[in-house]
């Protein structure tokens, strides 16, 4: 995806990811640039926006705390799961990687 030319448009705003996610959806027209096409569903962009902002993944502690699966600490709120303090975030965790990439500033 990162050396793909298609999907430069959600890269180029990469730093902002309401508009990456946006620029991933489905092109409206054959002369549509800003778009990459990664997926044809109409309300792919909303409904990724849904999940990053229902599950807090724009949060950097939120993100720690997939990662690593330790508490990153006060602040991210609290859900009583009985097995103590854990993030605001759903009880079952989801498998989470973050990868590093040199090229995209990461």
């Amino acid at each position: 995806m990162l050396r793909a030319p298609r999907y430069r448009p959600a890269f180029a705003v990469r730093d902002d990811w309401e508009q990456f996610a946006e620029r991933l959806g489905p092109k409206t027209s054959q002369l549509d640039s800003e778009h990459c096409g990664y997926s044809t569903n109409p309300s792919y962009s909303a409904e990724l926006m849904k999940l990053v902002s229902l599950y807090r993944l724009n949060d950097p502690r939120v993100l720690e705390w997939y990662a690593t699966g330790k508490d990153p600490g006060a602040g991210l709120g609290t859900r009583d799961t009985g097995h103590g303090t854990n993030p605001a975030a759903p009880t079952a965790k989801p498998e989470a990687r973050i990868f590093a990439d040199p090229e995209i500033g990461q």
